[in-house]
């Protein structure tokens, strides 16, 4: 999995569910980060970008060095009642 190397924005994400990597649990979304990350299999590779759904439970959590599967990997946007 890549590993985050450097965070470019952030935003909120009201009203977004994401599902947590253990697959048998889901929680509010705090916000969606735009990262850069490196794989560590092939470094010389350059780095690539891809927004990250961050859950509240890790909203105060050092991002840089981190895997992305640490994180949410589905996002979803929860039903309005």
């Amino acid at each position: 999995m890549p590993i985050i190397t450097e965070v470019h924005s952030i935003c909120a994400a009201p009203g977004w569910v994401v599902d947590l990597p253990s697959g048998n649990e889901s929680e509010p979304a705090a916000c969606f980060a735009l990262v850069s990350t490196v794989s560590p299999d092939y470094p010389n590779a350059g780095t690539a970008r891809e927004v990250v759904p961050i859950p509240a439970s890790a909203l105060m959590t050092d991002l840089i060095g981190r895997d992305t599967g640490d994180f949410a990997s589905v996002a979803y946007e929860a039903p309005v009642r």
